[in-house]
């Protein structure tokens, strides 16, 4: 499943509610044609949005190399849940190493932050600790996939006078509050057609 899906629904959404009666100010007809507005959102997702994107980016197995064992095959349960703690996201996942015969809950840290080279939002693995002694050594946390969001999201509204309205939003930042994961947005509106 692509990771984007749920994102991009989620924010096409909401900014359709939040900008769609800004409109008429953000489209004065004094401003230069190249854009007609310009402003910062914050779009807030909330534990079963985060869910839904960290469930897309997990593959069902990961292959690993183990010391003198050559090859394996690791399967993942997603989780069920996600909370939010310490500025990052938690979630408990089951792992399972069929070859040896290893099986355990393993609760993963994610921590958001926006690549620099591409502006890029990304959950990304920084701890996964087994409930269940691993008799292998295996650093879990770099087998399971960051979710990235788009950097850039663009598509066309429709006005309240019918008119279209190419809009565009960069993120800023991302931050995660008490109950949910924050990205901050630029948006900038252009001309309408």
């Amino acid at each position: 499943m692509d990771v984007r899906r749920p994102f991009l629904g989620v924010l096409a959404g909401l900014l359709t509610v939040i900008l769609l009666p800004a409109f008429p100010a953000m489209t004065h007809a004094g401003l230069p044609d190249q854009e007609r507005g310009r402003g910062a959102a914050e779009l807030s997702l909330d534990a079963a949005s985060v869910l839904a994107i960290v469930q897309a980016a997990l593959p069902e197995t990961v292959t690993v190399i183990l010391p003198g064992a050559g090859s394996a095959e690791v399967r993942i349960t997603p989780p069920a849940t996600v909370r939010f703690a310490d500025g990052g996201v938690e979630s408990d996942l089951r792992l399972a190493l069929p070859v040896i015969g290893w099986s355990s809950r393993v609760r993963v840290r994610y921590v958001p932050d926006v690549r620099p080279d591409d502006g890029i939002v990304r959950l990304a693995a920084e701890s996964a600790e087994p409930d269940v002694y691993l008799p292998v050594s295996l650093d879990l946390a770099p087998l399971l996939p960051p979710a990235d969001l788009p950097r850039t999201v663009s598509w066309t509204l429709e006005g309240p006078d019918g008119r279209s309205f190419p809009l565009r939003c960069d993120v800023q930042g991302v931050h995660v509050g008490d109950d949910r994961l924050v990205i901050e947005l630029g948006v900038a509106v252009r001309p309408g057609h």
